[in-house]
């Protein structure tokens, strides 16, 4: 029997409903109302959890069609997941909003559509990523010779400066078992310092390292933005890939990459057919030759803790606790270390006027410290970070806490030949 049809949308309502019935675990009790950024802002219902989720089931039983003043309200959500850890009732808030994005894909104007296919080709091809370094490159001198405009694109003002890498100094030769870095596809170009720092530390710690020629993008960006095809896509590629080299774990250094990786793998995060670990918790939680050393350090540093920290493996604590092998710094928190940022992976782009009003708070709190140094565990944050500082006249630095720590690196022993796969 075919399904019953939408007049409006001409799509099988039975199967939306059937996707978003994990929605009817909401009992409208409020408590996301205060955990959600875009609420906060425009204390409006419809920009909350609970109003999204009724917007959801409205759609669900046809009572409401997809149309542009609806899709706003779904657009604007970060997907920070901050509402699920103060749900009573454990709505998978995060899952459905996937699901109603893909199902709402095919109403969206083809503007949106065509830039979601040019991400997608984008993404897709890392080389095309890392031709854009140079470009990244052009833009730091610009900076510094005072002839970047202040009014630029919105793309371009949130490309990185110039990313000086940490020194290699020598280590000794791997005495623990094997790991295989996922570089991601962003940071190919404006995270190139925080995977040189995460081979370093890596090294140090003993552990042999490899990375799989032909890995791509995680297929995060794809997942939230409606189309869980593309990212299944990218996350077979990448378990193809990583099926060549023999290791024992995966190991990410960004948390939203590493965050997908761990629900599409299930309980045991393996969707690249290994274990993962995000690399903060797996350096904090491991134990380091003793012949390990890092040099003290010296002012205020603040430690943003990204929203999709927790859902990656890790945790506020677990970060601080690695810092923390440096001696002499003191680390600032923003209170429990979880103020959003707004940069919500393509956010930061498609929605500048909400994205630049959440990153506000958490600059003015940056300055008040008096931080010359930032340190975050995701490029998404690090880029949004970077850019908003800059405009507020800061001077100092937002960096990965392996790029941190790979700077006061004191490493024993002889020189260690570099195994790549690519």
């Amino acid at each position: 029997m075919r399904p019953e049809m939408n007049a409006e949308t001409d799509g099988p309502r039975v199967d939306l409903a059937k996707d978003l019935h994990e929605a009817g675990r909401c009992v409208l009790c409020g408590m996301c109302l205060p955990a959600c950024p875009t609420y906060r802002l425009k204390r409006e219902e419809s920009e909350s959890p609970r109003g999204r989720i009724a917007l959801m089931r409205a759609l669900a039983r046809g009572a409401l069609t997809p149309v542009p003043g609806v899709l706003r309200h779904l657009d604007t959500c970060l997907e920070c997941r901050r509402c699920e850890t103060v749900c009573p009732a454990q709505v998978p808030f995060a899952r459905l909003m996937d699901r109603v994005r893909a199902h709402a894909l095919a109403r969206r104007p083809a503007r949106e559509r065509w830039k979601l296919a040019a991400l997608r080709m984008l993404l897709l091809r890392p080389l095309l990523l890392r031709a854009l370094r140079p470009v990244g490159t052009g833009v730091g001198i610009l900076r510094r010779a005072r002839l970047w405009p202040l009014r630029r694109p919105r793309t371009l003002a949130l490309f990185p400066p110039a990313r000086p890498r940490p020194r290699a100094p020598a280590v000794g030769a791997p005495t623990g078992p094997v790991v295989a870095l996922f570089r991601g596809c962003v940071a190919e170009f404006a995270d190139t310092d925080t995977l040189s720092a995460a081979r370093l530390l890596l090294r140090a710690a003993g552990f042999g390292v490899v990375e799989p020629a032909g890995q791509a993008c995680c297929g995060a960006l794809h997942q939230h933005a409606g189309d869980p095809a593309s990212a299944q896509a990218l996350l077979r590629r990448n378990r193809e890939r990583f099926a060549r080299v023999s290791c024992e774990v995966v190991v990410s250094a960004a948390t939203g990459c590493g965050a997908w990786i761990m629900e599409a793998g299930g309980e045991e995060g393996s969707a690249f057919g290994r274990p993962h670990r995000d690399i903060v918790q797996f350096l904090g939680t491991t134990p380091w030759p003793r012949a390990v050393r890092l040099q003290p350090a010296s002012g205020r540093v603040f430690v943003h803790a990204p929203c999709s920290l927790e859902q990656a493996g890790a945790s506020l604590q677990a970060m601080l606790d690695l810092l923390r092998r440096v001696p002499g710094v003191e680390w600032v928190t923003d209170g429990a270390g979880r103020g959003c940022c707004g940069a919500a992976g393509r956010y930061m782009l498609t929605h500048p006027g909400e994205s630049d009003a959440l990153v506000d708070g958490l600059v003015h709190r940056i300055l008040e410290t008096g931080a010359q140094r930032v340190v975050t565990a995701n490029i998404g944050c690090r880029l949004h970070l970077e850019a908003a500082l800059r405009r507020a006249g800061w001077r100092g630095e937002v960096l990965h806490p392996v790029t941190f720590l790979a700077r006061r690196l004191e490493g024993p022993g002889p020189g260690y030949t570099e195994r790549r796969d690519s």
